[in-house]
């Protein structure tokens, strides 16, 4: 097995947090050892990557209000642990704010169900049109209200603006 691939075995199995592409390529055999000796230290999880249930649950929160100086951009870093702390202390801030325990609880369960067909229609249409990018019909059953909201709101904006996909990047 090639230094790089016990690099990514590590990376996989979280006893290393994941590199950014621009890192990976980056890397000296020296450096990729380095890092090895340095995972092999750490318990496997201990890095795992922030789930997509996770991820929602976040996004949600953060939409709402309850992570004061989390930004959406966060997530990529995260660790499954440190998302489950911000959950925490997202759903410990239910309690402090104006709206009531149970508006921000219909409000996450809501953001977090299954984006509707409505939704769905719309985002296909938006890639069609080139506002979007086309999304494989896998991914679009998995995305949740407040995903499939977001989506809308850029591919509305990009047929404002006149910008096609193809533009944007």
């Amino acid at each position: 097995m090639s230094t790089k691939n016990i690099l990514r075995w590590l990376v996989k199995n979280g006893h290393l947090r994941r590199f950014s592409a621009k890192d990976w390529n980056g890397f000296t055999e020296a450096q990729m050892n380095r890092w090895i000796s340095e995972g092999w230290k750490n318990p496997p999880r201990t890095f795992a990557p922030v789930t997509l249930e996770q991820k929602n649950l976040l996004r949600s929160y953060h939409t709402q209000g309850l992570l004061q100086g989390f930004s959406r951009s966060d997530l990529d870093d995260l660790t499954e642990n440190e998302a489950d702390f911000l959950i925490e202390c997202a759903e410990n801030n239910r309690w402090s704010i104006e709206q009531g325990y149970q508006d921000c609880l219909r409000k996450t369960i809501s953001d977090n169900e299954s984006a509707t067909p409505k939704q769905l229609r719309q985002i296909i249409d938006l890639g069609k049109a080139g506002y979007l990018n086309r999304i494989s019909m896998n991914t679009l059953l998995k995305i949740t209200r407040l995903s499939a909201n977001s989506l809308i709101w850029r591919g509305e904006m990009n047929r404002k603006e006149g910008k096609h996909v193809s533009h944007c990047k």
